[in-house]
């Protein structure tokens, strides 16, 4: 029976993989800037620190897209050229510049939500 079902390399199974926990990181990434562009609508008073690390978190998940699109976009070239490399440089290092950068932007974005709930205020609903 499993004379049927064709087998992929491991290599390259190992490369599609990869690429789909790309895509995965990149989404959170993207979807994670977007939706925290939402505490700056006005509703609470965000305070100086908070702001600071909303920036960082900004800087390095904007990293994190930009890099895990280019090392996401070294695997349809390795499949095409028939080198399934996981540890090719063009693929290995803007990866793991890629992750962390995603996991740093995700914990500084972390932290400037836990300083906005506790030490945020509501926005003077006059200051129009």
């Amino acid at each position: 029976m499993n004379e049927l079902i064709p087998h992929e390399h491991p290599a390259l199974t190992a490369l599609k993989t990869t690429g789909d926990f790309i895509k995965f990181t990149v989404t959170l990434g993207t979807g994670s800037i977007v939706l925290s562009v939402g505490l700056l609508n006005g509703t609470t008073r965000l305070p100086l620190l908070s702001k600071a690390y909303l920036a960082v978190s900004w800087g390095c998940l904007a990293i994190s897209v930009i890099l895990g699109v280019i090392a996401f976009s070294r695997i349809p070239v390795q499949i095409q050229e028939g080198e399934h490399d996981i540890h090719d440089a063009w693929l290995t290092i803007p990866a793991m510049i890629h992750e962390i950068a995603f996991m740093l932007g995700i914990i500084f974005l972390g932290l400037a939500l836990l300083i906005t709930m506790f030490f945020g205020s509501p926005a003077d609903p006059c200051a129009c």
